[in-house]
């Protein structure tokens, strides 16, 4: 036990003994101390599994990586093919944007989805939102931007 001296209260001098959090057996030890013997490596079975999940996990995201880059050559190719019409040319281009954008697009209402319920990250006020929303607005028609859908 450690001593240690605090100001005095009101004129009386008091001392009180602590102990410091040193002194104090760990919680790793105590719970290991309290629940007996731990096992502490993983079964052969146990491992085995482990390695071939992963083996299996890695071949089939590859697999689908590569699905999706040779989709995107086969419908780029099929784009300068003779047969194809301008329609379905225009098909073939939007399906290329979709397959690029979409991701994107996951991944940002996955990230406002968590964001939103976050109590430590402040949302904007609301007087710099009004103030984002008419700059965009004078942006847009400052340079006459036209969506065409």
């Amino acid at each position: 036990m450690v001593c240690i001296s605090e100001a005095p209260n009101h004129g009386s001098s008091t001392r009180k003994q602590r102990k410091l959090a040193i002194q104090y057996e760990s919680k790793i030890d105590r719970e290991f101390n309290t629940r007996g013997n731990y096992k502490l490596q993983p079964s052969l079975r146990t491992v085995a599994f482990k390695w071939i999940t992963t083996l299996f996990l890695g071949v089939l995201i590859l697999a689908s990586v590569s699905f999706c880059k040779l989709s995107v050559i086969s419908i780029s190719e099929r784009m300068h093919d003779v047969k194809t019409t301008e329609s379905d040319v225009g098909k073939l281009f939007v399906m290329l944007q979709l397959i690029a954008v979409i991701p994107h697009v996951i991944s940002f209402f996955r990230a406002v989805f968590k964001a939103a319920f976050r109590s430590d990250l402040l949302w904007p006020s609301r007087r710099s939102l009004i103030a984002v929303g008419i700059s965009s607005y004078l942006v847009e028609n400052k340079f006459n931007i036209e969506y065409n859908v």
